[in-house]
C-alpha cells in the first residue's frame, strides 16, 4: 500500500494495511468489505511492484458486483491504470463496461476523460 488509492487509504485509516495483509492470507486475492471503514478492497495486482493484471481486475469487478447491495453505490477510480500502468480507454473500460453494464451502482470516477 505505497502508491497511489492504497497509499491514500493507509495514511487515512492507520492500521488498514496490516487487516488487508491479514485478508490476503486468509483469503487471498479476492474483494473484501471492510465494514468499520465502510470501503471495498478492489485487487488490480498480484504483487505490489508488477503491473496491473486484467484478469485481477475482471475478478475483482465481478466479485463486487456479486457482493453489492442492491440499494448501494460504488465509486471507483479507475482501477489498474496510474500506478497499474493500464490504459483505460483501451484496457480498463472495456472490462468494467462489460462486467457492470451500465448499472448506475458502479461510478468511476476520473480527471479528464
Amino acid at each position: 500500500m505505497g502508491r497511489g488509492v492504497a497509499l491514500q487509504a493507509r495514511e487515512r485509516f492507520p492500521g488498514i494495511a496490516y487487516r488487508i495483509g491479514n485478508y490476503l492470507k486468509v483469503y487471498g486475492n479476492h474483494v473484501q468489505f471492510l465494514m468499520d471503514y465502510n470501503i471495498f478492497t478492489f485487487p488490480v495486482k498480484v504483487h505490489w511492484a508488477d503491473q496491473a493484471d486484467l484478469a485481477l481486475i475482471e475478478q475483482s469487478a465481478n466479485e463486487l458486483k456479486r457482493v453489492l447491495l442492491e440499494s448501494s453505490k460504488v465509486y471507483l477510480p479507475r482501477p489498474g491504470c496510474a500506478n497499474g500502468r493500464r490504459d483505460w480507454i483501451t484496457e480498463v473500460r472495456p472490462i468494467l463496461e462489460r462486467v457492470f453494464q451500465g448499472d448506475p451502482r458502479f461510478i468511476v470516477v476520473h480527471r479528464g476523460l
